[in-house]
């Protein structure tokens, strides 16, 4: 896995990121085809990348890794890494009283970048009996920071007020 990969703070699922590999590879695979027509005189000197737009997930990735969209090699190379990425990054999934929105994902994503690892992955989701906080899910490991589980904790506190 390479290490200097950064990943956007707008990509934060492992879902995303096979939509942007697979975006991606068919994007080199185009390329590379061009590039075989063209030397075979079959094909039209413009590049692939003309006129082409990406999603804004792999706009963000090919702009956080500095890659030229037209350069197929240095894309194939990008796909291993973020094939590589995928398989070994760690990832932690977030259940809140209510999905949060796009923003607030992002946010956390960068946050887990910044505080624990450079190339954390984040899968969201919701349960209305939390009441709020977080249960985070690693594995399997589970960390529960709701309000409900502080409550359940302290039922004998809350009765001794009646």
């Amino acid at each position: 896995m390479s290490e200097s990969l950064a990943l956007p703070s707008s990509l934060y699922s492992p879902d995303q990121l096979g939509v942007v590999l697979m975006e991606l590879q068919t994007h080199a695979e185009q390329l590379r085809d061009a590039g075989v027509r063209k030397r075979l005189g079959r094909g039209a000197d413009k590049s692939v990348a003309t006129g082409v737009e990406f999603s804004p997930l792999l706009a963000g990735v090919l702009e956080a890794a500095k890659a030229d969209p037209n350069d197929a090699p240095q894309l194939e190379a990008l796909a291993t890494n973020l094939e590589a990425l995928r398989r070994q990054a760690p990832v932690v999934h977030l259940t809140f009283a209510a999905m949060p929105n796009a923003a607030l994902k992002q946010k956390i994503a960068a946050w887990f970048r910044e505080q624990i690892h450079p190339a954390f992955l984040l899968t969201f989701g919701a349960r209305g009996d939390l009441g709020g906080g977080v249960v985070l899910q690693t594995g399997s490991h589970v960390y529960d920071y709701s309000f409900r589980q502080r409550i359940l904790d302290n039922k004998a506190k809350i009765t001794q007020g009646v």
